[in-house]
């Protein structure tokens, strides 16, 4: 490339390491013209169809194997315990996976989770109408945990790819929020249209197409590991030194921005590496600064879209009248007309994404933004409050607050500057096991909040948003006195 012919101590770094490491001049050949060309389309399109695969399953889980579950006259312990064994399990492995992926590579297991949720949603109908009694209901509950582990695990693997792979922090974001709202409106459509019965194999079906994309595109090498030492050659005032970095690279474009920022000219302010471009070589987990605090708003962002997700319908239907009457009924239909509007903005939110983060003042403004106005969304539902309203709600802030939850955290992550793109996958690991905490709170504590509240869901909405609003309150003053000690 002409920056690597420009400085020739570079281009002596390239070749010689390469060398080094017992690699022939053509693969080092390769290497340049990798950093010089960027990702292959194909590995964009694998990781960008990859990404919005937890949505799509996610929808059709929703919709689709509460029923089939409820059908089968399951216990209601057993019932529990199949809510809770994928948060349960994703808690602690979301961080274990995350390090494997960046030790291994992201493609394994995207692959295997894939797989498994694709044959595990397309066995589930069978396994219902094969089996009868205990047998059919072990059969089910069993399935029914693998395929939902393997959804909830699948964020960790595809949303590190994305960030390996865009380097732009919007059009990042705007395109996993993207392929989210896409993959949530295929799986709605596909309930909507096929039933709840054929629903499961077509989908299936679309999973594993997205997983033999992903199988058959060829991965970038995820380490080039070369010997950590001091590299001068030659190198202008200052390069030597920052030839250190490229030592550990864990790509040609990433090898391409270390060098870059080592052949300065002398006397130059040293400019922060591009992202990507240090990467330590610890295997301890290092958190940057107000990590903890980001997590806890995503957590309890989680928790406000998992009540919202399985209690909006039933919210709506309740203020109409009551369960089994034709009023229940009619509500149900409105709500679901709602939801449906409700999808569709989700995706045009998730396009303008960027827009919606940058107006609100940066990543963490907008999660704090974004449960405030879930919290809002939930006490919509009293029933002093219009309808109309809380269509509004349900159609204008719902969306968009989804959104930020599900991707702010991982655009704030790129942007710190302790961040060590090496522990990516495992640092993304730990927010996505937020996810798995709001599931498991939600599964055991929405069924006696209801209950102690008269039965009704907008008690468990209540609660939902004072947790919401605490700690948005507790996480902005916490991240203020972080901001307040950097500053001094």
């Amino acid at each position: 490339p002409a920056w690597a012919s420009s400085h020739p101590a570079a281009n002596m770094a390239i070749t010689g390491l390469a060398l080094e490491d017992g690699r022939r001049e053509g693969e080092c050949d390769v290497i340049r013209r990798s950093a010089d060309a960027g990702v292959p389309i194909r590995r964009r399109l694998a990781a960008l169809l990859a990404v919005g695969l937890p949505e799509l399953g996610w929808s059709v889980n929703e919709a689709c194997v509460l029923p089939l579950l409820v059908s089968l006259q399951i216990p209601s312990v057993l019932l529990m315990i199949c809510w809770l064994l994928s948060p349960t399990i994703g808690l602690f492995a979301h961080p274990l996976l995350g390090g494997f992926t960046d030790r291994f590579g992201r493609r394994p297991f995207v692959v295997a989770f894939g797989c498994a949720s694709a044959i595990g949603l397309a066995l589930l109908p069978v396994f219902a109408a094969a089996f009868s009694g205990t047998a059919a209901i072990v059969a089910v509950v069993l399935t029914s945990g693998v395929v939902d582990t393997s959804m909830d695990l699948l964020l960790t693997p595809t949303r590190a790819a994305m960030n390996d792979i865009f380097d732009d922090a919007d059009e990042r974001e705007m395109r996993c929020a993207t392929a989210g709202g896409v993959g949530k409106l295929l799986g709605v459509l596909s309930v909507v249209f096929l039933g709840h019965r054929m629903a499961f194999p077509v989908v299936a079906m679309l999973i594993l197409c997205v997983i033999a994309v992903q199988a058959f595109t060829p991965e970038e090498a995820r380490s080039i590991m070369w010997p950590s030492r001091r590299l001068d050659m030659g190198a202008p005032q200052g390069g030597g030194a920052a030839l250190e970095s490229t030592a550990s690279c864990t790509s040609a474009s990433e090898l391409a921005a270390s060098l870059r920022c080592s052949t300065s000219a002398p006397g130059a302010s040293t400019p922060r590496p591009e992202r990507g471009a240090e990467i330590s070589t610890n295997s301890r987990c290092d958190f940057p600064p107000g990590f903890f605090a980001v997590w806890a708003l995503t957590a309890a962002g989680w928790i406000g879209v998992c009540e919202l997700s399985f209690g909006a319908t039933t919210g709506w239907a309740e203020r109409s009248g009551p369960f089994g009457t034709p009023e229940f009924d009619r509500g149900v239909q409105r709500a679901s007309g709602v939801l449906m509007c409700s999808t569709v903005v989700f995706l045009f939110s998730g396009a303008a994404l960027p827009n919606i983060v940058r107006c609100l003042g940066g990543q963490v403004n907008a999660l704090i933004g974004a449960l405030i106005a879930m919290a809002l969304a939930m006490l919509a539902f009293s029933p002093v409050c219009p309808a109309w309203v809380t269509a509004l709600c349900l159609v204008a802030l719902m969306p968009p607050s989804f959104q930020i939850v599900a991707n702010a955290a991982f655009g704030w992550l790129e942007e710190q500057p302790e961040f060590d793109p090496s522990q990516r996958g495992r640092l993304i690991g730990y927010f996505s096991s937020s996810l798995a905490l709001a599931q498991a709170i939600t599964s055991t504590c929405t069924g006696p909040v209801v209950a102690a509240t008269g039965g009704r869901v907008f008690g468990a909405f209540v609660a939902s948003a004072a947790v919401c609003a605490a700690i948005a309150i507790i996480a902005a003053i916490s991240l203020a006195c972080h901001d307040a000690k950097r500053v001094k």
